[in-house]
């Protein structure tokens, strides 16, 4: 399985469009979509194996962890739900809701090898 945690998150804009593009507007939530470039690190442990092709299975060979920064674009939905009703005061507004249009399907840890010198 593999570990990511999110380490920063910055709204980008195209230049034509706006930052925040609003998707639906009713009177409890406001839900909007954005930009955002997100800097992350994974880790993961990995099992490693061969294929031993006489007794056709895999045998163990080691273990190994690994960690890597990335980065990448998505889009998000916004949700902001309250009372909207009072245009001077906006304190009873709170985001509830963030939704991740896409995210990697891949990281690249890099290569991997048994540590057979290892303690």
């Amino acid at each position: 399985m593999v570990e990511v945690s999110f380490n920063s998150m910055e709204f980008l804009s195209d230049g034509s469009s706006p930052i925040l593009q609003l998707v639906e507007v009713d009177s409890e939530q406001v839900v909007v979509q954005a930009i955002v470039s997100i800097e992350a690190d994974a880790s993961c442990s990995f099992s490693l194996s061969v294929h031993d092709s006489i007794d056709k299975d895999y045998v163990f060979l080691d273990s190994s962890s690994a960690s890597t920064s990335f980065d990448f674009q998505t889009e998000v939905l916004i949700t902001f739900s309250g009372d909207f009703t009072d245009c001077e005061d906006f304190s009873s507004i709170e985001i509830t809701d963030v939704e991740f249009i896409s995210s990697p399907s891949s990281v690249d840890f890099g290569d991997l090898e048994p540590d057979f010198w290892g303690d």
